[in-house]
């Protein structure tokens, strides 16, 4: 923390800080251990590692199931430094459809899907500039860990039977109705299911839905809980949880839990009674001995 992010209250000879967890009210469980040969690539200082974490953003990108979007100003890219790029509106990430249209690459999610015989050799085609050895070895660990990565397998296995259904989706699951407050590794049937239909069937809207066939693009909003996960394997191998609406402060108690004689204290708790966004990545962002690996 810098000094001036002290709270007003509190002095320079005795800073207080709130903006990692405002005062205790924002607790959210420990991230998992990150996987020691991972540990190693993020931290270490021999060439390898250090030639990973210089290439870390294209080693994501080959790994990742959603893609980055955003209206680029053209006119600014690139030129002399330092390095401009320039957008108009927002950011967000899209996802494709399983199968490829005619003529189509595959790219992102696809490649856990098409042509899984030379799964190894297409993503090198796409990033040729990567050590294939580095890339083969990230691939088997999130084969090992990530529940994202075993759905996409039992879609690919499902989609190679003979006489499968042609409308066969995969539903990436929105929330979760565990505790909030504890910290499991998501299961595979945890994040997402595979469905046969319309797609109709889905009872939660914000659910994301990406069908076999060719087509548009799936917009993946920031509210979904994969969000993070679904794009940044590198930071989140396990598929871990990000923010959604509704993990409760710490210590507030839920409007069903309160009496009737209680009924201020309920009218005050749902003005504020879940983490807000950035809330939730103030106190992600903070290092903390007893967590996971810092995401700075």
């Amino acid at each position: 923390m810098w000094i001036k992010e002290r709270s007003a209250k509190s002095t320079n000879n005795n800073p207080q800080f709130f903006l990692c967890c405002e005062n205790g009210k924002v607790l959210l469980p420990n991230l998992p251990v990150t996987l020691q040969e991972l540990e190693v690539l993020l931290t270490g200082k021999e060439n390898n590692a250090v030639k990973f974490q210089d290439q870390i953003r294209m080693y994501n990108s080959v790994l990742a199931f959603t893609s980055f979007g955003a209206k680029v100003d053209e006119s600014v890219i690139g030129g002399p430094e330092p390095y401009s790029f320039r957008i108009q509106g927002e950011l967000y990430h899209k996802i494709r459809s399983l199968r490829l249209a005619e003529g189509q690459r595959p790219q992102f999610a696809q490649l856990y899907i098409h042509d899984t015989k030379h799964e190894h050799q297409n993503r090198h085609a796409v990033m040729p500039s990567l050590d294939p050895t580095m890339l083969d070895r990230l691939l088997t660990m999130m084969y090992n860990i990530n529940p994202y990565v075993e759905m996409f397998k039992m879609a690919r296995d499902m989609m190679a039977i003979e006489g499968a259904p042609m409308d066969l989706k995969l539903r990436f699951i929105a929330f979760r109705t565990k505790d909030a407050h504890r910290y499991n590794v998501p299961m595979a049937d945890e994040v997402a299911a595979l469905m046969v239909g319309d797609g109709s069937e889905v009872v939660d809207r914000r659910d994301v839905v990406v069908a076999q066939q060719a087509g548009s693009f799936q917009r993946i909003f920031e509210l979904h809980v994969g969000y993070m996960a679904l794009h940044y394997l590198l930071l989140f191998p396990y598929g871990e949880d990000g923010w959604h609406p509704n993990i409760p402060l710490n210590g507030v108690v839920a409007d069903a839990d309160l009496d009737e004689n209680h009924a201020e204290e309920s009218k005050l708790q749902r003005k504020h009674c879940n983490v807000t966004m950035a809330e939730f990545y103030g106190y992600r962002l903070q290092h903390k001995d007893t967590d996971g690996i810092p995401l700075l």
